[in-house]
């Protein structure tokens, strides 16, 4: 059941990243011809405008570059991380491992419980309070 969610995850992440990298090539595509364009009708030149042509190209394309590389990585990184979790953890050896710390967790905080107990009726904090209070009425 684990190994099939991250296949298909894995898929899909491949798949969007597919996409976003042809809606990047497309963008730049277009992009470059709008610049074209505004160079050809004298409204840009290319020698007083190379960082606003470059953030243009920035903005409308490259960013979706580094998303579809990005993407592929995190498909790429989930299909090699899964032989690691494999058929080992099922869901019922999970359940078991977790019971078996809530218990273990439940009798620490019952422990702890019964320590706060004991040190408030024995009245040591009034005590400390009280020699806290002298030391600084010494000082």
């Amino acid at each position: 059941m684990i190994m099939i969610r991250k296949n298909i995850i894995s898929i899909l992440l491949y798949a969007f990243g597919v996409l976003m990298a042809f809606y990047a090539i497309w963008s730049l595509v277009r992009t470059g011809s709008l610049v074209a364009a505004a160079v050809g009708a004298g409204q840009i030149t290319y020698a007083g405008s190379a960082y606003d042509i470059f953030s243009v190209y920035m903005v409308n394309g490259i960013q979706f570059l580094v998303y579809a590389a990005l993407l592929a990585a995190a498909g790429y990184i989930l299909q090699k991380i899964q032989p690691l979790v494999g058929d080992c953890c099922t869901d019922e050896k999970a359940k078991k491992d977790l019971k078996k710390e809530l218990a273990i967790l439940e009798e620490e905080i019952e422990e702890f419980e019964e320590e706060i107990d004991d040190f408030f009726s024995r009245g040591e904090s009034k005590e400390a309070d009280e020699k806290a209070d002298e030391k600084a009425k010494e000082d």
